[in-house]
């Protein structure tokens, strides 16, 4: 039983992969019946739309641990333009440290510095799940925060996650140069 929710999961998170497969095939059955003129042909496209319609939908409503990565990720920035240490600290695995920080001061330096430097978006985005197993993750994605007076902080980032009961916790996180030497860790402006 679990095999086929970890197809299932894997089908989820690489739902480009079936759309792309199910439009060649909408093509293919759309050029038989330009040729053709069969009645069967279309009702066949429709059953494929319908397909892919239904599989939108189970995309939408199963929470794969990517997908939960991912919104953990998003809801960590919501907590810093909100100025919501407790929010942020909620995310963070008990044992996570920082630049010599708790999880309990990380989370109130880093919302301070969003405040300091007027922070007012955060953005996420090439997300690339390394690896997730039953407890442990490991994803890399790219973030920018952008500051009111038009300055930007933007990194590569890595970070661990650890899995406590049903929700994924960051447990390390590390901040590199973003464009070349991508290899080299950078510190985060938190003021320390």
């Amino acid at each position: 039983m679990k095999w086929i929710t970890s197809m299932l999961a894997w089908f989820v998170d690489n739902a480009n992969i079936v759309y792309i497969v199910l439009g060649m095939i909408v093509l293919a059955l759309g050029v038989s019946w330009w040729q053709n003129r069969r009645v069967r042909t279309l009702a066949i496209i429709a059953v494929v739309v319908a397909l892919g319609a239904l599989f939108w939908l189970l995309t939408q409503w199963i929470p794969t641990d990517r997908k939960q990565l991912q919104a953990n990720l998003w809801a960590m920035g919501t907590a810093v333009l909100d100025r919501k240490p407790s929010d942020l600290a909620k995310r963070l695995s008990n044992d996570f440290r920082f630049q010599n920080l708790s999880r309990d001061e990380i989370a109130q330096a880093v919302t301070a510095a969003a405040g300091q430097f007027s922070v007012d978006s955060i953005n996420l985005w090439e997300f690339d799940v390394k690896s997730v197993t039953a407890d442990k993750a490991e994803i890399w994605f790219r973030c920018v925060a952008n500051s009111a007076g038009g300055r930007s902080f933007l990194a590569l980032c890595k970070a661990h996650f650890v899995k406590d009961g049903d929700q994924w916790l960051m447990q390390d996180v590390a901040f590199y140069q973003p464009i070349a030497n991508t290899d080299q860790k950078i510190q985060l402006p938190i003021g320390r």
